[in-house]
């Protein structure tokens, strides 16, 4: 079943990727594609521009024939005078034995490029009118339904979702953004570095909290053997502010 909704996923991704326009300014969080300068083993520069730190991107190596092949991930890290850092990652988005791989490690001249992905994304809200809130004024994105890791949280027996967890699914199903509600604000996240890239404050109508988050799926509950893990996470604006590393306010 993971394996179908993987594929039909992909497709997904694939098409949406190729159709997606910059007058989306909500998707592009900042930034444009920028050739690399300087590069190391794990690290390379890029000339400084309106970026936010954490915002994640792939490489990108065009050869002389004009084909192109991602070479890697990277986040961006910090800001210098007239230089931005970024860290190279494996990319391993794509695990499948039938994609074209290279060995060839970034280099200069190579094109980093920002927001790879970020159209595809979840939502993690405690109620169903937080949800459709949330969707509806990001009619731009394609979310990922969350009954979808509800269920895989279900059979992993998994009631109280770790930020490893979040990120193997978003990993898994080609998401990079992550829009958390807690405290009448809504966080986007990038999945790669986990980072904060927007706050605001969003008033709901509340209704009743479903734990771990808002799905159609009901008993997640721990395995019969998990006897040092929670059967829920508790208070849900508690357990999520502690996840993002914000402060909760009681």
């Amino acid at each position: 079943m993971k394996l179908v909704l993987t594929i039909f996923f992909f497709v997904v991704v694939l098409y949406a990727e190729q159709n997606i326009t910059t007058k989306n300014s909500q998707i592009a969080t900042q930034g444009a594609p920028t050739e690399i300068f300087d590069v190391s083993k794990n690290y390379a520069y890029i000339k400084t521009q309106n970026i936010k730190i954490g915002t994640s991107g792939i490489i990108v190596h065009t050869f002389k024939d004009g084909d192109e092949v991602i070479l890697a991930k990277a986040i961006v890290i910090s800001k210098e005078v007239g230089k931005t850092k970024i860290s190279i990652k494996k990319f391993d988005t794509l695990k499948n034995n039938s994609v074209a791989t290279t060995k060839k490690e970034p280099s200069i001249g190579d094109i980093f490029v920002p927001n790879h992905l970020y159209s595809n994304a979840i939502i993690i809200a405690p109620d169903m009118q937080t949800y459709k809130q949330i969707k509806e004024q990001h009619s731009y994105a394609h979310f990922l339904s969350s009954d979808i890791f509800a269920s895989v949280l279900k059979i992993d027996n998994n009631p109280t979702p770790q930020k490893k967890d979040i990120q193997k699914f978003c990993f898994d199903n080609f998401v990079a953004i992550v829009y958390l509600y807690t405290q009448n604000n809504l966080y986007k996240i990038d999945v790669n570095s986990f980072k904060i890239l927007q706050k605001y404050q969003l008033k709901t109508e509340k209704s009743n909290t479903i734990l771990p988050f808002y799905s159609l799926v009901e008993d997640i509950k721990k395995g019969l053997f998990s006897w040092f893990s929670d059967n829920d996470i508790g208070d849900y604006d508690k357990y999520y502010t502690r996840l993002i590393g914000v402060k909760y306010d009681n």
